[in-house]
């Protein structure tokens, strides 16, 4: 049966990789309906209550690319219940705790894209308190330090939507720190070469919302 889920969703995956919706929506509900059976049945199996999350999450993000911010806000509480039960009884678990992470890091996006800035602050600052230990105890771990550096620029996105250009130029400061030792560790790597581009991008633009135009273009 979890077989059967697995397969569904790696479906659900590349319908979604190709923007077919409602293809994609379909194939993950129907691993969805199978792991919300196991789950139910195996209540004890931390590998299937994960596996449900998962499937909370992926229509959620389903949701989220149509602009159905209710409906995703949905899946994604779904998902973070979960996670926050697996995490806190499960709390030396990386993969775990950096599901937990990104459950906080969803809801905070649906908040941000209502405006509803105090609550994506919120979401976003759990998220955060996940990874820096997660990064403080993994140092080696490129995907957990790049996952932290993630934090800090959600952060200050809404620090800069506050006006607050101090606090947003000192996340992303934290953000640039992590991104250039990823970029001169990873030269190779072009996901980890274009963040550090973007982390240049957010401070200029920053800059130019301080009206320090000398300090945007370097």
């Amino acid at each position: 049966q979890r077989d059967l889920s697995v397969s569904y969703n790696k479906l659900g995956g590349i319908a979604e990789a190709r923007n077919d919706y409602n293809a994609a929506e379909g194939y993950y509900a129907k691993a969805l309906e199978i792991r919300e059976k196991l789950a139910e049945k195996y209540p004890d199996d931390s590998k299937l209550q994960r596996d449900l999350s998962v499937s909370h999450e992926r229509l959620g993000d389903i949701a989220k690319a149509r602009n159905d911010y209710k409906a995703a806000e949905g899946y994604y509480s779904k998902a973070l219940e979960i996670g926050e039960r697996l995490a806190e009884k499960y709390p030396e678990d990386p993969n775990l705790q950096r599901d937990l992470s990104v459950s906080y890091n969803n809801l905070g996006d649906i908040a941000k894209a209502l405006n509803d800035y105090k609550a994506a602050e919120g979401y976003y600052a759990k998220a955060l308190v996940v990874r820096e230990r997660l990064a403080e105890k993994y140092p080696e771990d490129a995907n957990l330090q790049r996952d932290l550096s993630v934090s800090y620029n959600n952060l200050g996105d809404i620090a800069k939507a506050r006006n607050d250009y101090k606090a947003a130029e000192g996340y992303y400061a934290k953000a640039l720190e992590i991104r250039e030792r990823l970029a001169e560790k990873y030269p190779d790597d072009p996901q980890m070469q274009r963040d550090l581009s973007v982390s240049y991008i957010r401070l200029g633009d920053t800059a130019i919302a301080r009206n320090d135009y000398k300090a945007a273009e370097g």
